[in-house]
């Protein structure tokens, strides 16, 4: 099970937003880390903690097909990605990664907000406390 607190974003966040281009020279796995959506929230490196799992809404991960994406949040402490849905190459490499990923319809996503706990289970399962 995988309990953490909600990082929640907008539809169409796209790999641009997630790695900047600027850092796909490095396959560093902690230096990606460190870039990680930091065109979306300049902290955000320094707050994530390891389990934090993103809520998302539509097409999570659009853009390209690079792999820095979801390893530079895998790397940033992400256990799981929650969302209406996810772009299919970006779901394609989470799959590749290890990473969990579940659909939710967007009923259920508005009650989950920033900053929330929730708890995980590997069958699915979502609990919002």
């Amino acid at each position: 099970m995988t309990t953490g607190r909600v990082w929640a974003y907008a539809d169409h966040v796209d790999t641009d937003a997630i790695i900047p281009a600027c850092y796909l020279l490095t396959s560093d796995p902690a230096q990606l880390a460190s870039h990680c959506l930091e065109g979306l929230d300049s902290t955000f490196a320094r707050e994530v903690r390891p389990g934090d799992i993103i809520v998302a809404g539509e097409n999570f991960g659009c853009g390209s097909s690079r792999e820095h994406a979801p390893q530079a949040l895998m790397r940033s402490g992400f256990r799981a990605f929650i969302g209406e849905s996810f772009a299919e190459i970006f779901a394609g490499n989470c799959t590749a990664l290890g990473l969990p990923y579940a659909l939710l319809d967007a009923d259920d996503l508005q009650h989950i907000f920033e900053g929330q706990w929730l708890k995980v289970q590997p069958i699915g399962r979502i609990v919002v406390g």
